[in-house]
């Protein structure tokens, strides 16, 4: 089922994914928003099921918000934010954005993926829950697109990143590299004959 809501365009859409013995697979009910704008930095933000998502794409440094906002709410390190530039993704998550981030990721038994890309973006939260109340179908919808508007790009927001970004060039920024050979190799022991 697809439609539009606030001019954005939604979808809604049964998922499959296994489970982490990979002998079953867990139906969940997926709820996609496509965003009006992207980031000149491709990026992906995930939580739960949806992270190892982001380990097959090729995004390969991570990076970690430092939010806390008084009131409990602060970065779970389960979640994951990958990013092909860690200074810009530090510049473009402000607090604002983390927040609503957040409380996406906060929705009961919700896995949670965003993606960034050069012309567009994409908000997707899967759950096993039913989704046969339209009072609740509606309050995921709206708080969705809350999520989607705060992190769509103002106008020359880009333009202040990268002037920033420009700034603070000469600064080291820590970032943790990922090898590939990491995330594709069998790590485990072998029995000697």
């Amino acid at each position: 089922m697809s439609g539009a809501v606030d001019g954005y365009n939604i979808s809604f859409f049964a998922s499959e994914h296994s489970e982490l013995d990979a002998r079953s697979q867990r139906r969940l009910t997926a709820i996609e928003i496509n965003m009006h704008s992207g980031l000149s930095v491709v990026s992906a933000i995930a939580s739960g099921g949806m992270t190892p998502v982001v380990d097959t794409l090729d995004i390969h440094k991570e990076y970690r918000p430092s939010y806390k906002d008084g009131k409990g709410n602060e970065w779970d390190n389960s979640y994951v934010i990958r990013t092909q530039d860690v200074a810009y993704m530090q510049e473009y998550l402000n607090d604002e954005r983390v927040g609503s981030i957040l409380g996406l990721m906060k929705i009961d038994k919700a896995w949670i993926i965003i993606l960034f890309f050069e012309e567009t973006g994409l908000v997707r939260l899967d759950t096993p829950l039913p989704l046969d109340d339209p009072k609740k179908v509606d309050e995921v919808v709206k708080k969705m697109i809350s999520v989607v508007r705060t992190l769509e790009m103002g106008d020359g927001e880009e333009k202040d990143i990268q002037r920033s970004l420009s700034k603070h060039s000469g600064k080291k920024q820590k970032t943790l590299e990922i090898d590939d050979d990491l995330l594709n190799d069998d790590i485990g022991f072998e029995l000697e004959d």
